[in-house]
């Protein structure tokens, strides 16, 4: 789905979305994926300046999935990764007091996420 959402296709998150849902997989535990990936290329954006060798020895990510982070974190600039966090803890808190449909908060999120991401 981050592929999709890095790619500026946000209909194909939104698929995948749909798809994972379907499946029964949990809203909570999607948004947490997403959160989680976000923080990771914001990690590897933070080391810019180090080796290839050096991020994963500090981030301790498996070469494969390094080498993807580095790929889309080339999409986002530090200040659209942090607003992608800030929106998937706003979503998180408004799932959790009920002021949102979880799912339908997680389309809005991979919309907003998508539109901040440069051609």
């Amino acid at each position: 789905m981050i592929d999709h959402i890095g790619s500026k296709k946000c209909d194909k998150a939104i698929e995948v979305l749909n798809e994972l849902t379907s499946r029964g997989e949990s809203c909570t535990k999607i948004l947490f994926m997403i959160a989680k990936h976000i923080s990771e290329i914001l990690a590897v954006k933070n080391r810019e300046n180090l080796s290839f060798q050096e991020i994963r020895e500090q981030l301790a990510l498996h070469p494969f999935v390094l080498k993807k982070t580095i790929e889309k974190s080339r999409n986002f600039n530090i200040a659209e990764l942090i607003s992608a966090l800030k929106l998937c803890q706003k979503l998180d808190l408004d799932i959790k007091k009920g002021r949102v449909d979880d799912k339908m908060g997680l389309e809005i999120l991979l919309t907003e996420i998508s539109k901040s991401i440069p051609v």
